[in-house]
């Protein structure tokens, strides 16, 4: 992919993640990406979306409104969705480590190192806080 293509991607995907819900193939290109920083952000968006997801599913389930029955027990699925929060809570802080802003604009992620003036936080009304749900059971090493 050329360098101009490549930007243009990225772009897209940068502003999508602020304007509008991102789903799996919105993160193909940057997950095809030669850049291993569009690679971690495509990583942890498609982790998002489907940590989303499961946890949307999980709320219908407890509600009694989901629509059909699971084969796996809720227990399975509450344990899958702990490890993923944990998945995700680690890919936030190599990003803070590696400066990967998970939110930036297109010009902070070449040069590693975020830039202030330009760097724009996500609004904190528009973001929903997942209900985390402890495993019921637990891994014996």
């Amino acid at each position: 992919m050329s360098e101009e293509k490549r930007l243009t991607e990225y772009e897209k995907f940068m502003e999508k993640i602020n304007t509008t819900p991102v789903i799996l193939a919105d993160t193909v290109d940057l997950m095809c990406s030669e850049d291993y920083k569009e690679r971690f952000i495509a990583e942890y968006y498609q982790l998002k979306v489907r940590f989303d997801a499961l946890n949307d599913m999980l709320i219908k389930w407890k509600a009694g409104t989901l629509g059909f029955v699971p084969a796996c027990t809720e227990g399975t699925f509450e344990d899958q969705l702990y490890y993923m929060n944990e998945y995700l809570k680690i890919l936030r802080i190599r990003a803070e480590i590696e400066h990967i802003d998970l939110f930036c604009k297109p010009s902070t992620i070449d040069e590693g190192v975020p830039i202030e003036e330009e760097k724009e936080e996500p609004d904190a009304n528009m973001v929903e806080e997942p209900i985390i749900i402890e495993p019921e059971s637990t891994v014996n090493n």
